[in-house]
């Protein structure tokens, strides 16, 4: 009875937890993991981490764009009371370079 119960529990936080890409608009979601991997390999990194910083992003930082990188840009945008498009404009990407960097130089970070 007890691991059901608890397979019945760590089904419902998966669900509540993952947004599946499908529920995603594809289209949109395509031309943001285009522009994500049309910038730097130094960005692919640098974005997630900056977001994580900036508390839009609880994930890791591993280079690659995926449905929870795409929620969290759009998060962001909507935070800055833009369009929610998954992919940053030079502006949106300066804006977050100055908080994301800044909390983290606040908590004693620096740049190796």
């Amino acid at each position: 009875m007890k691991i059901w119960v608890l397979f019945g529990f760590l089904a419902v936080a998966a669900a509540i937890g993952a947004q599946p890409v499908a529920a995603l608009n594809r289209a949109d979601y395509q031309i943001a993991e285009r522009a994500f991997y049309a910038s730097d390999a130094k960005q692919h990194f640098e974005v997630p981490l900056l977001l994580i910083a900036a508390g839009h992003f609880n994930g890791m930082s591993t280079g690659a764009f995926g449905p929870r990188l795409f929620k969290a840009i759009q998060e962001y945008q909507s935070s800055l009371g833009a369009p929610q498009t998954g992919w940053l404009t030079p502006d949106q990407l300066a804006r977050l370079r100055v908080s994301g960097y800044g909390a983290m130089s606040a908590w004693g970070m620096t740049e190796i």
